[in-house]
């Protein structure tokens, strides 16, 4: 019963998950305030609900898996540039930043007090916190997508979502109206943006996208996968005799029923 709760909750997860990029994108990429801490909120949710859902169940297990070396060791360093740091090892680990802190500060020079190896401290947190969201969302991915169908399911929901910014893209360049959804453009220009503010963001969406549907394509044609549809095109289908048809029948539980009685001849007029 607990496995089959946690089954049902990872299949659940799986639809916001999906639908996560889908609206973060067509929300002119996401990059507004309101958007980022919509995308936030959500992504906390769904780790949530993923632990809440495994605390039910009682099986409350981590995959192990080496990316998570690399996950923290990533955000270790974005937390290191958050740390205050004494001017001396700053001036070790980053001349240039210290030597910014000496001409933007008064004093130069001469200031003794711990700075942070980011110059801007409040963008780095703004980042970090949106990098986490996307941690939790692949942490929770990483669990719940665990069968062949759950991740085709999230396949095809990044694949639609490419196909529609780039279509989408296409008729407002070439249909004369920079506007995202009804909304005039400022930056259109004569790039193709899709529902994004930014070309690059758009760019990096499909730069993205391709290698998925790549690895999809390669997925769907591995060695493994022609080779068994060849053996079972080629296997010739074994032909049962009429004489094994009842050995056969029998060793399925299948009896003859009694014989019938001919039926009695009745003399013509």
């Amino acid at each position: 019963m607990s496995s089959e709760r946690a089954r049902v909750a990872d299949r659940v997860l799986l639809v916001p998950v999906g639908l996560l990029p889908v609206l973060a994108a067509l929300a002119m990429g996401g990059v507004a305030p309101w958007a980022r801490s919509a995308i936030f909120v959500v992504a906390a949710g769904i780790f949530a609900v993923w632990m809440l859902g495994r605390a039910a169940s009682g099986r409350m297990v981590v995959e192990r898996h080496p990316v998570w070396l690399f996950v923290l060791a990533f955000f270790g360093l974005a937390v290191l540039q958050l740390v205050p740091l004494p001017q001396s090892v700053l001036s070790t680990l980053q001349p240039g930043t210290a030597a910014a802190y000496a001409r933007a500060l008064p004093g130069g020079a001469e200031q003794t007090a711990a700075r942070e190896l980011s110059l801007c401290g409040s963008a780095t947190s703004a980042e970090l916190l949106r990098l986490t969201a996307l941690a939790l969302v692949f942490f929770v991915v990483l669990h719940a997508a665990r069968t062949r169908g759950r991740i085709l399911a999230l396949v095809v929901a990044l694949l639609a979502l490419g196909s529609f910014e780039a279509l989408y893209g296409f008729f407002e360049r070439f249909s004369g109206r920079p506007t995202i959804f009804g909304f005039p453009h400022p930056y259109a220009g004569d790039a193709v943006c899709g529902t994004f503010l930014n070309k690059n963001h758009f760019a990096g969406l499909l730069e993205m996208i391709v290698p998925v549907g790549l690895g999809l394509v390669f997925a769907l044609r591995s060695p493994r996968r022609e080779a068994t549809r060849q053996a079972r095109a080629t296997t010739p289908r074994p032909r049962v005799a009429a004489s094994d048809r009842g050995p056969r029948r029998a060793a399925r539980g299948w009896a003859p029923g009694p014989a019938r009685a001919p039926a009695p001849e009745t003399d013509r007029a």
